[in-house]
């Protein structure tokens, strides 16, 4: 791995960043950092019967799964504050707090087009603000730039930093060439089986206007309730085989039967949904064009790996396996997808492959390492830019 970058070097910076409500038996949580970190509120009984249903299958409860295990089923944590319930973002948690500084200036509706080089060295950048001209700012030592795993390679070769090839076919100059910048995108993904529900209890509820006022009651007289929380309130991290050193399934329950890109419940149900946690398969972004205002072209290629489709369907099998515990007895109506009657490998996987969706989580494109391909050192410095650094998602892993 990088120097610099092993668990034992980074647990500090973790600890510092964070303030955990809850219990640190393990050692490895923060209490005192500015981003804010609980359980959610909210208990339904179908986050029960997940649980017992794990019981049943013989594993553990987790009481932490950001302690000293990861394995096990147990309540999911967030981001959000202490008090009333509010996502607690890194914006809120380091860049409110330093709004009032005379040396940070914060620039909206604005975005930047370019990175500005000159004689080899990074010196600043152009942008531009809804409906205005293009500014260019110089910078005094750095830029450092945060743009997220999509982005940021995009912004390195609309500026000419990257694969020399890709930049010239959309008619822009090569500053430095760079043939890791937009190679190696990572995405968790994977899919769900959902079952209708024989009990009212499930979020289709808020969709009569009398829950959703007394779902609203709730979180502000009580703080809880299904509006105080992200749904997936209960998780479960799995090893799809023994012999496996650390889980490689996540599992979570969601409390209403939803449909790929469609958000709005139309009967009582509930799913368990699981992601891939470390996909083999990789992707790439590239331009559109050499317009800064179109969108990079992402190519994900999902499950091109054999490993990541053998893994997602080992995902489907468990998912079906939780579902089938006497735990769910009461509350298991009919499978809704992929249907009971599916149960060979080969249509189960034409339907993880129609239906199984990424978890927003890209990482990787600006990949950090010492070798050809890698975009930025262990200082996270771009390898042949002075003046420039990528600090996000997309370094890593």
């Amino acid at each position: 791995g990088a120097v610099g970058w092993s668990f034992a070097d980074v647990l500090p910076y973790f600890k510092r960043s964070e303030n955990w409500k809850g219990e640190d038996k393990s050692g490895l949580r923060g209490g005192s950092g500015p981003l804010k970190t609980a359980f959610g509120n909210y208990r339904n009984p179908l986050f029960e019967a997940f649980f017992e249903a794990g019981r049943q299958l013989g594993y553990a409860i987790n009481p932490d799964h950001n302690g000293a295990e990861q394995d096990g089923f147990g309540w999911s944590q967030f981001t959000h504050t202490h008090g009333f319930p509010l996502r607690c973002s890194s914006s809120n948690a380091y860049l409110a707090p330093a709004r009032p500084r005379p040396n940070l200036a914060i620039e909206t509706n604005a975005q930047v087009t370019r990175l500005e080089i000159e004689h080899g060295r990074c010196l600043g950048i152009t942008y531009v603000r809804r409906g205005g001209l293009p500014q260019t700012i110089r910078c005094g030592q750095e830029v450092i730039l945060s743009a997220g795993a999509y982005q940021s390679p995009h912004l390195l070769m609309l500026s000419g930093i990257g694969p020399a090839d890709e930049i010239r076919r959309h008619g822009l100059a090569v500053k430095h060439e760079l043939p890791g910048v937009g190679e190696n995108l990572q995405e968790h993904i994977g899919g769900m089986v959902q079952h209708s529900c024989l009990k009212p209890i499930t979020y289709y509820s808020l969709l009569n206007p009398l829950r959703a006022a007394a779902a609203a009651a709730e979180l502000v007289a009580l703080r809880s309730g299904p509006l105080s929380v992200f749904p997936m309130n209960a998780q479960a991290f799995l090893r799809s085989k023994p012999g496996i050193d650390r889980p490689d399934l996540q599992f979570y329950l969601f409390p209403a039967a939803i449909a790929e890109h469609n958000y709005r419940p139309a009967f009582h149900g509930y799913s368990i949904h699981w992601g891939v946690l470390r996909p083999k398969s990789r992707g790439r972004i590239s331009l559109r064009s050499g317009d800064p205002f179109d969108a990079p072209r992402i190519l994900n290629n999902f499950m091109t790996e054999p490993e990541d489709r053998a893994l997602n369907l080992a995902g489907l099998k468990i998912a079906r396996q939780i579902h089938a515990q006497p735990a769910f007895d009461g509350l298991r109506g009919n499978e809704i997808a992929p249907g009971a009657a599916i149960v060979d490998d080969d249509s189960l996987d034409r339907y993880l492959g129609s239906t199984s969706v990424p978890h927003y989580h890209p990482v990787g494109t600006c990949r950090m390492g010492s070798d050809e391909n890698a975009v930025v050192d262990p200082q996270l410095r771009v390898r042949g830019m002075p003046g420039l650094r990528v600090i996000d998602a997309s370094v890593m892993p």
